[in-house]
């Protein structure tokens, strides 16, 4: 499986940087030098690098620069042993490089001659280090290809992986309600909150995770529409009852449920209020939407300035009469009206 692109060489760095006591210090220092003097004691002498950078690439003989800056570092005396411990792995790392390794199984084979007890002491150990469970998470990867993200495998190694190993996972945001001290009169105000979002039959994310050198074959367009509404509340999660839900799912489309607009959102709004007062018993509702188009709708007899006529003809609209210095006042003007001047009435 691809994993994320990490810099190991920045691991390393990281790792060896860290204040380690003098006891593995001596240890690590001991091997790292015994398997360096093998080849490196006498082929890295000065000579040689010059020699070889003469007749290597560019990039070679950067390697080479740094190797030379590297053994004149070792050689000082005041070098802590964690320092030495650091530049004599990152010269194992440059002479590996220079021999023509890869800059991945060159960081690999420093690692690997890290004592393994000396690593571990700074890591912890991973559940993948049992047997049963590693070889049954890889089944899993192999069986989904494509169709797997960190979430699933997350949630699948909880819920199979994890009761095999007498693991029981613990909900650390698993909380009991507290309800509030009102005085006398006083009522709970709760939050309903609205969400609404569309989805796509062909919907995916634009990268997952997959077996190596192969591509996964995607649909064209994004398919048919589904569009969610809900409400959510922070005592009971989604607004729901025994009865029913509070959610409405449709198909978009001419030839489907139609689209979305302000009148399905009312009668929905309709419906969460009854649900509300069943399951809050003597709360007060406070719902909060988005600045979506559809929340934005009014009434079809709204006091809309924008919908009325600047002059005379034109369609009729229907905008509901209201009151100006406490008396009734029509705003549609009538039939028998009687005007003065049809010229300039306004």
């Amino acid at each position: 499986m691809r994993m994320l692109k990490t810099s190991k060489v920045q691991k390393l760095n990281k790792r060896l940087n860290h204040e380690w006591n003098n006891e593995l210090n001596d240890k690590l220092n001991n091997k790292l030098s015994n398997e360096l003097s093998k080849e490196l004691s006498e082929k890295l002498s000065e000579e040689l690098i010059k020699e070889l950078s003469e007749e290597l690439s560019e990039e070679k003989k950067k390697i080479c620069s740094a190797i030379e800056f590297v053994n004149k570092t070792i050689s000082k005396k005041t070098l802590s042993k964690v320092k030495k411990a650091h530049y004599l792995s990152v010269l194992y790392f440059f002479w590996l490089l220079l021999k023509g390794q890869k800059k991945m199984k060159a960081v690999k084979a420093v690692t690997d001659m890290v004592d393994s007890d000396f690593r571990n002491r700074f890591l912890s150990k991973s559940f993948l280090h049992d047997e049963l469970a590693f070889i049954q998470l890889m089944t899993y990867l192999c069986s989904q290809k494509f169709k797997v993200d960190p979430v699933m495998v997350k949630t699948y190694f909880e819920q199979n992986i994890l009761p095999q190993l007498n693991i029981k996972l613990v909900d650390p945001k698993c909380k009991i309600r507290t309800f509030p001290d009102l005085d006398n009169g006083k009522k709970e105000h709760i939050w309903v909150t609205h969400n609404e979002t569309t989805f796509y039959i062909y919907d995916g994310p634009h990268s997952m995770w997959g077996p190596e050198k192969e591509q996964p074959l995607r649909k064209k367009g994004l398919g048919s529409a589904m569009h969610v509404s809900n409400f959510l509340t922070k005592t009971i999660g989604p607004l729901k009852d025994e009865q029913e839900e509070a959610h409405v799912m449709m198909v978009l489309g001419a030839n489907w449920n139609s689209y979305w607009d302000s009148k399905k959102l009312l009668e929905q709004v309709v419906q969460a209020v009854k649900i509300f007062k069943r399951m809050h018993l003597e709360c007060v509702s406070m719902f909060v939407f988005d600045n979506a188009t559809s929340h934005k709708a009014f009434a079809e007899d709204a006091l809309v300035a924008s919908k009325m006529n600047l002059g005379l003809g034109r369609s009729v609209l229907k905008i509901q009469d209201t009151m100006w210095s406490g008396s009734h006042q029509s705003i549609i003007i009538e039939e028998d009206h009687f005007i003065y001047n049809k010229k300039k009435t306004y």
